[in-house]
């Protein structure tokens, strides 16, 4: 299986990135926006590369949460260590990128997770985009606070966002026929895509997880897939970091959820501690008529109208930005269940 996982479905936004890189007006560049997992980085990567290819130079900067108190961190890289005051700092920082634009005759600069830049590094990458000193290919993360500076980009104007979306399930059978480099049956791939939601990081952690294990497998010349799936470590580290900060009594809502879904708003509120489905969903929950699924990546609660369809009380049910992740469970010969959450 290739390290590397081909890039498919995104023909279209590498050509709506590929014009707003072209235009000189109000800002060159685009705002990629997305769930964890659905492909951002990637695409902002290979946004890069075709600039490179058509001559124009490149840097990268990706922003990170642990660096978020030292000013101008995520650009350190690409401007090397300056000196002084943060206006001082500000002022080289935009001088020097703007100094290679000009000696390179373009400059597309990717940022990465600009939500988690500092202030001073998304100051600094407001400044360019103003002046269109240089070309931007940023991403953040749906649903995650970002500065004023960098919301400024698509709220005043000066950048396109463009919302990127889950693979379909014809995109995600394409994409698993060309990394299993055969065929791939069709109940198989619709399984991966019905667990996945059609986001590639949960999808790659599913199947190397089921290929380790010997549940994915060719035969007679057609990759099948046997049993139910487990939770790898690197799928159960993917939703820990998504959901493994929450309180106990929110998890004490996931749990209920998790196995009882869809539930009435009063019921969840009179079974839990009403503050930690407030904090969990916020007011917009609080209706009528409603009932209540938990998203644990976003950690809010989605309300969803009546009825809803009957799901098999023998599997998990989570909801993920990119669809539903259902793993199994088995319950214990007393009626219980055994909870398979990664944070425990």
């Amino acid at each position: 299986m290739p390290a590397r996982w081909p890039l498919i479905g995104r023909d279209q936004e590498l050509e709506f990135i590929d014009a707003q890189l072209r235009r000189s007006w109000p800002g060159t560049g685009v705002v990629l926006a997305g769930a964890a997992g659905v492909g951002k980085t990637r695409l902002a990567r290979e946004a890069l590369a075709a600039s490179q290819r058509r001559g124009a130079a490149t840097r990268w900067v990706a922003a990170t949460a642990s660096a978020r108190e030292l000013p101008l961190a995520a650009f350190v890289p690409v401007t090397g260590d300056l000196g002084g005051v943060p206006a001082d700092l500000l002022r080289q920082a935009a001088e020097g990128l703007a100094r290679v634009a000009r000696d390179m005759g373009g400059l597309v600069i990717g940022v990465d997770d600009a939500h988690h830049l500092d202030d001073l590094s998304s100051s600094l990458l407001h400044q360019l985009v103003l002046r269109n000193a240089a070309a931007v290919v940023v991403t953040v993360r749906t649903g995650q606070p970002a500065p004023d500076a960098v919301t400024a980009l698509w709220k005043d104007g000066l950048l396109r966002r463009l919302e990127l979306q889950s693979l379909s399930s014809e995109e995600t059978a394409e994409l698993l026929g060309l990394v299993l480099d055969g065929r791939l049956d069709s109940v198989a791939a619709n399984r991966f895509w019905m667990l996945s939601g059609g986001n590639p990081l949960y999808l790659r952690q599913l199947v190397d997880g089921e290929l380790e294990a010997g549940r994915l497998a060719q035969a007679a010349g057609v990759w099948q897939w046997a049993g139910r799936p487990a939770v790898s470590a690197g799928l159960a580290e993917l939703i820990r970091q998504r959901i493994g900060h929450l309180s106990q009594q929110e998890r004490e809502v996931l749990d209920y959820l998790a196995l009882s879904e869809p539930l009435g708003v009063s019921l969840l509120t009179g079974l839990t501690d009403p503050d930690a489905v407030e904090q969990a969903g916020g007011p917009a929950t609080r209706c009528g008529g409603r009932c209540l699924r938990w998203n644990p990546a976003g950690r809010r609660i989605r309300s969803c109208s009546w009825p809803e369809p009957s799901r098999p009380r023998n599997c998990l049910t989570w909801s993920w930005p990119g669809g539903w992740l259902r793993l199994p469970w088995t319950p214990a010969a007393d009626g219980t269940a055994s909870m398979p959450w990664p944070w425990r």
